[in-house]
C-alpha cells in the first residue's frame, strides 16, 4: 500500500488530523522573532509531531515487556511522564514558550526518577543527553550550558547516594561512580557544545541570509524606483522629442546616420520612420559649417521649398557621441518680411511720384488757373480750358495708379471737365 493510500485509512486520517492540530496551535507567530527563533518553533513542531508518536509505540513495547516483568511503578511512572509531556505539547492553554519549558522540565524529572529512584543508570543518561539536546536546540547559551551543570550535579548526587548505598540493589565503588560521573558530563557537555556550534552557525547563515534578503529588498525597491523614474523621463522625453511641434533629428556624429526623428520632422520632409532611419544627415541638412546663417534653405522629398533655423545639441546616447537638432520652420516670416520690402518699395515709388509726377500736373493747373483770371477773352480760356482738361485726366490716372500700387479700391468717380 502506498503512503497515499495510507492518508486514507483510519490511522492515515488520525495523523492527518493530529498534524493539522498541531499546526494551529504553532500558528500563532510574533513578529519579534528573529529566524533563529522561528526556527526553533519550528523544531519544536517537529519534535512533538514525531516525538509523541514514536513514544506511543516505544512505550507499548515498553509497557508489554514490564508487564511481564510485574515493575508496576516503574510502568506507572513512564506512563504518567509520557502522558505529561503529551498534555504539556498539546494543550492549548499553554504558549509555544511554556509548551517548552514544560517539556523540558518533564524531561530532566523522567531522567532523574530513573537514574535516582529505580536504578537505571543507562536509561537516565540516555534522557539527560535528550535533556541537554533538547534545551540545547530550544534555548540560547546559558541555558544550554546550565543543562550540562544540572546534568554533573545530579550525577554527582547520584554518586553520592550511591556510595551510601541506600536504594541500589548493585552497588559501584565510590570513585567509579565519579568516574562514570565525569565522563558522562565530558560526552554531555562534548554533544552540546557541538549542537550549539552548529546552532550558532545555523544562526549567523540565518542571519547573513536575512541581511542578503533585506538587502536585495531594497536594491529590489531601488531599481523600482528607478525604473519608475525611468518611466517618467521616457513619458519626459517622448513629450518633448517625439510629440515636439519643432522638427527635430538625433544622429549619430562618427556614422552622419540619423537615429531618430519625431512625428513633426517625418511631416515636413515627407519621409516614413523607416526611410529617415537609414538617410544620413547631410543628405538633409548643409554642411554644419552653415548652420550657424541666421536663414537655412530646405527642400521636402516632395520638393517644396521651405527655410528654417537650426540649433544643435551635443551629447553621449548609448555610448555614442550624438546631435540633437532642432529645426524652427522660419518660411511663414520669410514671406512677410518678403512682402513687406515689396511694400516698402511700392512705397517709396508713390513717394517719389508724389514728389515728382503728381507734382508737374498740379503746378499745370495752378498756372492755367492763374493765367484763367487774367485773360478777359473767351478765345485764349478755351485753348486753357483744354489744357486744364487734359492735366486733369493726367492727374487722374496718377491717382488709378497710386491706387493700384496700394491694393485701395479705386472711386467711381470721372476726373473730367466740360464746358
Amino acid at each position: 500500500m502506498s503512503f497515499a493510500a495510507l492518508r486514507f485509512t483510519p490511522a492515515g486520517k488520525a495523523l492527518c488530523a493530529y498534524r493539522a492540530y498541531l499546526l494551529k496551535l504553532f500558528s500563532q507567530r510574533s513578529k519579534d522573532k528573529s529566524r533563529i527563533q522561528f526556527w526553533q518553533d519550528k523544531l519544536l513542531y517537529h519534535i512533538i509531531l514525531y516525538g509523541i508518536t514514536t513514544g506511543v509505540l516505544v512505550l507499548s513495547m515498553c509497557l508489554g515487556i514490564e508487564l511481564v516483568t510485574e515493575d508496576h511503578p516503574r510502568l506507572s511512572f513512564e506512563v504518567a511522564s509520557f502522558a505529561a509531556v503529551c498534555i504539556f505539547a498539546l494543550s492549548p492553554l499553554f504558549n509555544i514558550a511554556q509548551r517548552r519549558a514544560l517539556i523540558a522540565g518533564t524531561i530532566a524529572i523522567f531522567a532523574t526518577g530513573q537514574l535516582i529512584f529505580y536504578n537505571s543508570f543507562m536509561i537516565g543518561c540516555i534522557y539527560l543527553m535528550a535533556f541537554s539536546i533538547f534545551v540545547s536546540l530550544q534555548y540560547d547559551t546559558r541555558a544550554c550550558f546550565g543543562s550540562v551543570l544540572f546534568n554533573f550535579l545530579l550525577l554527582i548526587g547520584w554518586a553520592c547516594i550511591h556510595e551510601t548505598q541506600t536504594f541500589f540493589l548493585q552497588p559501584f565503588s565510590p570513585s567509579r561512580s565519579v568516574l562514570i560521573s565525569l565522563n558522562f558530563t565530558f560526552i554531555n557537555a562534548l554533544t552540546v557544545i557541538l549542537v550549539h556550534q552548529t546552532l550558532k552557525g545555523l544562526e549567523v547563515k540565518m542571519r547573513k541570509k536575512e541581511t542578503l534578503f533585506q538587502s536585495m529588498k531594497e536594491r529590489l525597491e531601488e531599481t523600482r524606483q528607478l525604473n519608475a523614474i525611468l518611466r517618467e523621463s521616457e513619458d519626459h522625453y517622448r513629450s518633448l522629442f517625439l510629440e515636439s511641434p519643432l522638427p527635430k533629428f538625433i544622429y549619430d556624429m562618427q556614422s552622419r546616420m540619423i537615429l531618430q526623428a519625431n512625428k513633426a520632422a517625418l511631416e515636413k520632409y515627407g519621409f516614413q520612420p523607416s526611410e529617415i532611419e537609414q538617410t544620413s544627415i547631410d543628405r538633409l541638412l548643409p554642411p554644419s559649417s552653415d548652420w550657424h546663417h541666421p536663414v537655412v534653405t530646405q527642400r521636402s522629398k516632395a520638393g517644396e521649398l521651405f527655410f528654417v533655423k537650426l540649433r544643435s545639441l551635443e551629447f553621449i546616447l548609448n555610448g555614442k557621441s550624438c546631435e540633437l537638432i532642432v529645426l524652427s520652420d522660419i518660411t511663414e516670416i520669410i514671406e512677410k518680411q518678403e512682402a513687406i520690402r515689396t511694400q516698402h518699395l511700392y512705397l517709396q515709388e508713390i513717394a517719389f511720384t508724389h514728389s515728382h509726377v503728381l507734382r508737374a500736373p498740379l503746378a499745370n493747373i495752378l498756372g492755367i488757373t492763374s493765367i484763367l483770371k487774367d485773360t478777359p477773352e473767351i478765345k485764349d480760356q478755351e485753348e486753357l480750358l483744354q489744357l486744364l482738361d487734359k492735366s486733369v485726366g493726367k492727374l487722374d490716372d496718377i491717382v488709378h495708379d497710386i491706387i493700384d500700387k496700394c491694393n485701395l479700391p479705386v472711386p467711381q468717380q470721372a476726373y473730367t471737365t466740360s464746358r
